[in-house]
C-alpha cells in the first residue's frame, strides 16, 4: 500500500477528518490533501507530525512494517485524545461522579422492585 492510501486509510480507520488532522498537528489542510492524492510528498517533520499523532511508526505509515507500532503512551488514547482528557478532566470527573450516582440510585430501584417481587411471591 503506497503512503497515500495508508495515510487515507488510518485516517478514515480512526475516524479522523482531514480539518481535523491539520487542526491537531498544524500541517496545512491542503498538503493534507495533496499527501493523501499523492501529488505531494511529505517532509520527514511532517512523516515525525502524523506519526505521533496516529500513534505509529513513520515505517508503518510508508509501508516498510506491516504492523502497527505498539502505542506510545499506555493509556491507550491518541495524543488528541489524551489532551482533551487532560484539559477537561475536572469537568469529566464531575460527569463520571454524576452518572455513578445515577448508576446507583437505579440499582437501588432495582433492589426495591426485586424486594417487591420477592415479598409478593410469599
Amino acid at each position: 500500500m503506497s503512503f497515500p492510501e495508508k495515510l487515507r486509510s488510518i485516517r478514515k480507520e480512526l475516524k479522523y477528518s482531514v480539518k481535523e488532522i491539520s487542526e491537531h498537528t498544524g500541517i496545512p489542510y491542503r498538503s493534507l490533501q495533496s499527501y493523501e492524492m499523492g501529488t505531494r510528498k511529505p517532509s520527514i517533520e511532517v512523516l515525525v507530525k502524523l506519526s505521533d499523532f496516529f500513534q505509529v511508526s513513520s515505517d508503518y505509515l510508508l509501508d516498510i512494517e506491516t504492523e502497527k507500532s505498539e502505542e506510545k503512551n499506555i493509556s491507550g488514547l491518541s495524543k488528541p485524545d489524551e489532551e482533551f482528557v487532560m484539559q477537561n478532566q475536572e469537568q469529566l470527573i464531575q460527569i463520571l461522579k454524576e452518572k455513578q450516582s445515577e448508576i446507583d440510585k437505579l440499582k437501588k430501584e432495582n433492589q426495591e422492585l426485586k424486594d417487591k417481587l420477592e415479598a409478593s411471591d410469599d
